[in-house]
């Protein structure tokens, strides 16, 4: 080999070097950005638990004046005035309680379909640091 085919090869080299360490930047960048995603999907995921307890607490207490307002019903005499103010109270107690459910329901679908995306980009995330740990092999 004489120098012009060294000085060749030294500068092909140099743009495949060049080359892998453009493509491990990229793959780094990716990374993070899925391990942000990843992060960022967690905590929406414990926000919507935490609401769901909310709303089950919400629930609870509603579903407790439901049966001390019926209590009171059933207690007073259909005579007495306040029977139909009670009656309405609790129909209306029950109301707030259906969409409490109603909208409970609705959360657990969205904390579902989180958890399924969130599987998916852990998935994602492992075939990605498969990538890396080949390219930094390489």
């Amino acid at each position: 080999m004489n120098a012009t085919e060294i000085a060749i090869y030294a500068v092909e080299t140099r743009a495949i070097i060049h080359i892998l360490w453009g493509l491990l930047l990229i793959t780094s960048i990716t990374l993070v950005s899925v391990l942000v995603m990843h992060v960022l999907l967690r905590l929406k995921l414990r926000t919507a638990k935490r609401r769901e307890a909310q709303f089950a607490r919400h629930i609870a207490s509603k579903a407790e004046d439901v049966a001390r307002l019926e209590a009171r019903v059933a207690e007073l005499a259909p005579a007495e005035s306040g029977y139909e103010e009670a009656k309405a109270e609790a129909k209306r107690l029950e109301a707030i309680r259906a969409k409490t459910e109603q909208r409970l329901v609705k959360q657990n679908a969205e904390v579902d379909r989180l958890r399924a995306k969130l599987t998916a980009q852990g998935a994602e995330l492992a075939h990605l640091r498969a990538l890396v740990e080949h390219v930094g092999d390489v």
